[in-house]
């Protein structure tokens, strides 16, 4: 044996022994249509009383546990009356379903669902031939709806799996409907059983809570075809990609003798998590299910996902399909139940319609040359100046942010003003003549080229200028209140206020500097050479300042003794900007 089976898996359990009973506890305790039966691992239907009161036939299952959510998600109006739970990969006892049935049953009945397993098979008959004995209206349908195996002998056969959810469902919706024991158990055997196939893959094995691992699997290598109590599959196969997997599963399905004629039918497909696989990774298995299936023109008409029936936590998949032979089976599917784990409508979209039409506008809007006149000009020299400033002092801001950074402050900034610099150099190809649009257009070049937070934060930054600007015309006052504007949204989404060392200890400082030139009616000039100095004063108080956001933050108080880099940033542009407005 691989010495890594022998190793206990962590389990969030208090006592393995009891895992089962505290977990039902849990369970019921969380769904208040469900009751737990004292004395005993049986979850039962709140308002069974009323079922027998309407003398509606009665759906008990079970089986061992670790297969959560089944069989207990699948008790409810709609599906499931009872379900009498094992302890794990453990069939419960004979006394516990007589218990389940001799509580439930009523004068229309009694259905056992039982999935083929050999000790399901022995304690759910001998409840079921007490029953009889004792006068209870009682049948049984046993699922073996498994495609790895093909035994048609007097052994095990082939096993129950996730196919049981549909048995669950259909039965549990003709119940409701006031159907006969016997029109349900014939339809189930007749139309649903006959017609359904599963097949499984694992890329891991489970185990039971206690216990080591059931076996190990190498990690380019899956286990094909295996069952849901954590025993091997029937042969190991390199590990594939989903799309080569998926067909795989199929093709096994369909060169099986037992499994129905699928091409040209219209089919219920259930993709089933076993445990330990990522909603991501369930998603790509549909999607190429349903794709090879309808290259096949197999019509894929329901398609459910989710975890169903699981292995604990066995990171794996199966994929049921159930073949339509009765149109009926359509609207047992369909109608509604009242229970935790069924996984939805399982409508689909035609896979030639998944797509909606995105609004959408170019991100270069303005990529024809400008002519720039007076203001354009101005702003042209200013943009020129902060990003050749921004340039010459890459080393430094990489620098400053070393400490406590990834050390890429001044490449981050670079990448903006080369950006930046390629729509000005040669051929104008900003509007630079229009403040507003400007802005904007700003806010994509830099979100573009430098990314990350510092990208995101001038990009919230200039977009909200832009929309705080009028479309024609612009001064000094209508910049500063979109400036505050601008600042204010960098401080409500990206969380971080004045005193905690970003680039916001610079530009508050600036902001506060213009509003009071603009009190006191000085010359654009004077206003930039207060601000500038302002910003610098802000980015230097910063050394003494312990950094509370951004990633320097995730250094728990640490004071660098330095400067912020995005607050020395901000100062290097508005001291570029101060020195290039000439009135």
């Amino acid at each position: 044996m691989d010495t890594n089976t022998k190793i206990i898996s962590k389990k969030l359990v208090n006592n393995p022994t009891e895992c089962v009973t505290e977990s039902l506890q849990g369970y019921v305790a969380t769904h208040a249509h469900l009751k737990l039966l004292k004395g005993y691992n049986i979850v039962v239907r709140t308002d069974f009383q009323q079922v027998k009161k309407e003398n509606k036939v009665v759906i008990i299952t079970g089986g061992g546990s670790g297969h959560e959510p089944a069989h207990i998600g699948y008790v409810g109006k709609g599906m499931l009356t009872a379900a009498v739970c094992g302890d794990v990969f453990t069939s419960p006892s004979s006394a516990s379903i007589l218990t389940a049935i001799r509580t439930c049953a009523s004068g229309a009945g009694v259905l056992l669902i039982v999935k083929n397993y050999t000790g399901d098979r022995l304690n759910f008959g001998k409840a079921l031939e007490v029953s009889r004995g004792e006068g209870i209206n009682i049948e049984m349908v046993i699922v073996d709806e498994d495609c790895a195996l093909t035994s048609k002998d007097r052994s095990a056969g082939r096993r129950g799996l996730c196919g049981t959810v549909l048995v669950h469902k259909i039965a549990g919706s003709m119940a409701e409907s006031g159907r006969s024991l016997h029109e349900i158990q014939q339809y189930l055997t007749d139309h649903v059983i006959p017609n359904m196939g599963t097949i499984s893959l694992s890329l891991s094995a489970c185990s039971i809570p206690g216990k080591p691992y059931n076996f190990h699997l190498p990690h380019d290598v899956v286990e094909f075809g295996l069952g849901i109590h954590g025993e091997a599959g029937i042969y190991k196969i390199k590990l594939l990609s989903a799309k080569e997997l998926v067909k795989k599963m199929l093709d096994h399905m369909m060169e099986n003798s037992l499994f129905p004629h699928i091409v040209d039918e219209e089919v219920i497909v259930l993709i089933n998590n076993l445990g330990g696989t990522t909603n991501l990774e369930l998603s790509i298995v549909a999607k190429e299910a349903r794709q090879y299936l309808e290259s096949l023109k197999v019509k894929v008409i329901r398609c459910f996902m989710g975890a169903m029936v699981t292995s604990l936590e066995m990171a794996g998949v199966s994929i049921t399909i159930m073949v339509v032979k009765n149109k009926e089976s359509i609207k047992f599917v369909d109608s509604d139940c009242h229970v935790a784990a069924w996984p939805g409508s399982g409508v689909v979209n035609d896979l030639n319609d998944i797509y909606g039409e995105a609004i959408e506008k170019d991100i270069a809007v303005y990529n024809d040359i400008v002519q720039p006149n007076t203001l354009g000009e101005q702003i042209c020299d200013c943009l020129q100046a902060v990003c050749s400033a921004l340039i010459s002092n890459e080393v430094l801001l990489n620098e400053l942010d070393r400490m406590t950074g990834d050390g890429d402050t001044g490449s981050t900034f670079t990448r903006g003003a080369q950006a930046i610099k390629r729509r000005l150099n040669d051929e104008v190809r900003l509007p630079v003549n229009t403040p507003s649009v400007l802005f904007m257009e700003l806010s994509k070049e830099v979100e573009a080229a430098m990314g990350g937070s510092s990208g995101a934060l001038l990009g919230i930054c200039f977009a909200t200028i832009s929309a705080q600007l009028p479309a024609e015309g612009c001064n000094m006052s209508l910049l500063v209140k979109a400036l505050e504007a601008g600042i204010n949204a960098m401080k409500r989404y990206g969380g971080a206020m004045e005193g905690d060392s970003t680039m916001l200890d610079a530009l508050l400082p600036c902001l506060r500097s213009f509003e009071k030139s603009i009190t006191q009616e000085r010359s654009i000039k004077n206003m930039l050479e207060s601000a500038a100095k302002a910003s610098r004063s802000g980015a230097d108080s910063t050394v003494s300042m312990v950094a509370k956001a951004g990633r320097a933050s995730y250094v728990t108080g640490v004071q660098t003794k330095r400067n912020d880099p995005g607050a020395e940033a901000v100062a290097i542009v508005f001291e570029a900007i101060s020195v290039t407005v000439l009135s």
